[in-house]
């Protein structure tokens, strides 16, 4: 016979996908690489005129940008993150540039907090870019991030102008703690002083990004238990 009797002593417990037990936590997220993309990564693109954006992961596609046309007309990634979420270090891997910022009129940058700005943006993408990458950039605090090529030209060559990322590394920190709540008013988190017999302990939990386990205890031991 399956029985509980106790005296106060229910806690809840909540696992987060990533980060401590129960308070927010530090997310890593990898773009591209060697794998596929994941659901809800919040990457997006947009794409103007002759210029292109297209995300063929895994490698060796990659992250890439490329072609031209007339001025002001651009392509563009953008990584969003979801409500409570800011993202704080980006790193890459495996940049590739050819023609961008090299006298072809088609410049492109990086950009965070809304950029471009002081506090918000990269140095101008050169040949420099494809030696040693660009952007390891931390102390953010942005809910997106973002680069882009454009032609500042009245006309920009539609040939040998490309800008590829392999592989992105994103690390961020929620800014609030996992809600979690007891459901149904029979719950046993609502009864007062001793009970007996079985009884319902279900519970609600939600976190920015997302709740991988949720558990009830008394005192140190995890419901159901035999007495």
């Amino acid at each position: 016979m399956r029985r509980l009797m106790i005296l106060g002593g229910v806690g809840l417990l909540v696992l987060l996908c990533s980060g401590p037990v129960a308070s927010a936590g530090t997310l890593t997220l990898d773009l591209c690489g060697s794998h596929g993309r994941l659901a809800g990564d919040g990457l997006s693109s947009t794409q103007s005129g002759g210029f292109k954006a297209s995300a063929a992961c895994p490698i060796p596609g990659g992250l890439l940008l490329g072609a031209g046309s007339g001025n002001g007309q651009s392509a563009g990634f953008k990584v969003t993150a979801p409500a409570g979420v800011v993202i704080n270090n980006i790193h890459v891997i495996g940049a590739d540039n050819q023609g961008i910022g090299e006298n072809t009129g088609v410049w492109g940058e990086f950009y965070w907090n809304g950029g471009p700005g002081a506090a918000g943006r990269s140095g101008p993408f050169d040949s420099g870019f494809r030696s040693y990458g660009c952007c390891s950039q931390g102390g953010l605090n942005s809910q997106s991030i973002g680069w882009f090529i454009a032609c500042a030209r009245s006309s920009c060559p539609s040939s040998n102008n490309y800008l590829s990322i392999e592989e992105l590394l994103l690390s961020a920190d929620e800014e609030r703690r996992p809600d979690i709540a007891p459901v149904g008013r029979d719950n046993l988190w609502y009864q007062n002083g001793w009970v007996r017999g079985t009884w319902p302990a279900p519970i609600e939990a939600d976190d920015p990004s997302g709740v991988c386990d949720a558990r009830v205890y008394f005192g140190s031991l995890p419901a159901p238990f035999e007495s």
